[in-house]
């Protein structure tokens, strides 16, 4: 009897440890996760999406404005200059402001039909570099196209290679959809796991020596160059599909239709708006070259945002 009352009390104790280990971990994290506890800070908006090229038809022509055609763009980039590149069903296009669609890379080698959609871009020193399945490739403004490194192994046979990112000093960061991010050393194509997220179908973007990541259920992390992660927004929606950063650390969340730009003064939600009034669903965004215009696509339509 006495032995039973000894467990119980045991379990009493243990029981209690947990409850305020939970608790503890929770204020933790209410501190780590200063937008999303930010009450009442959320101011709702809307930006209006200005057209650029593409329509709601699927295909593969070049051309201006409505009258080029996509098949899936599945990522966007600017380079230095603020030209804008579309990463479309294995193929790299150049898009001008003024609309103007012109293809210039044929199919990546290695671009699994079943994969490619994930395929990311980035560019660096005037080269765009774009995932493959298990490759990243570089390819010239000309379209001239080769194999930059192999991200397989013995160790490693499947790779699945998704969102792409660079930093300063030209090194890509690339994120495979079990989410294990690498970084690597363009000069010396060397690469080394920079930190494995666990979190399926990742985005990725850099500033100031951290890479933000957004999962599938609109969690954002700010990893540290220590690979230390810090949970810092969570969506209500818990949803999310791409993500950038601004050079001042203003973070930008697409979530379907709308944008949460994200500061240490809180969340401010805006609806995406097409010249119409309907809403307007994105699956990707970058920002220009000055931050002060963002591009978005929904896969077939690509448009820009005047940002505020």
């Amino acid at each position: 009897m006495k032995t039973n009352i000894f467990f119980r009390f045991l379990t009493i104790l243990l029981t209690l440890f947990g409850i305020l280990s939970a608790c503890k971990k929770e204020n933790d994290n209410e501190k780590i996760n200063i937008y999303a506890t930010k009450k009442g800070t959320e101011k709702s908006s809307v930006y209006n999406v200005s057209p650029i090229a593409g329509n709601s038809n699927s295909g593969d022509e070049d051309g201006t404005g409505p009258a080029a055609k996509f098949a899936n763009i599945t990522d966007l980039a600017v380079c230095a200059e603020g030209i804008l590149y579309a990463y479309d069903n294995a193929k790299v296009k150049k898009v001008s402001d003024k609309g103007e669609v012109r293809t210039i890379s044929k199919n990546m080698p290695d671009a699994n039909p079943f994969f490619n959609e994930e395929g990311g871009i980035t560019v660096v020193n005037g080269h765009i570099y774009v995932a493959g399945w298990q490759s990243i490739y570089k390819v010239s403004t000309k379209g001239k196209i080769s194999k930059f490194l192999d991200l397989v192994g013995d160790d490693r046979p499947f790779v699945n290679l998704g969102d792409l990112t660079s930093d300063e000093q030209g090194n890509i960061f690339s994120v495979e959809s079990s989410g294990l991010i690498r970084k690597i050393v363009t000069p010396k194509k060397t690469w080394s796991d920079y930190f494995n997220s666990g979190h399926l179908w990742a985005s990725i973007t850099y500033s100031k020596g951290n890479i933000y990541l957004l999962d599938i259920q609109g969690r954002v992390y700010k990893v540290s160059p220590a690979g230390e992660p810090i949970l810092i927004y969570t969506s209500e929606s818990q949803t999310g599909s791409d993500i950038a950063v601004a050079k001042d650390g203003t973070l930008y969340v697409l979530d379907a239709d709308k944008i949460k730009k994200i500061n240490p003064q809180g969340i401010a939600s805006h609806e995406l708006k097409d010249k119409t009034g309907k809403a307007f669903w994105g699956t990707q965004i970058t920002l220009g070259k000055n931050d002060k215009v963002m591009y978005i696509t929904n896969g077939l339509k690509i448009g820009k945002v005047q940002l505020y």
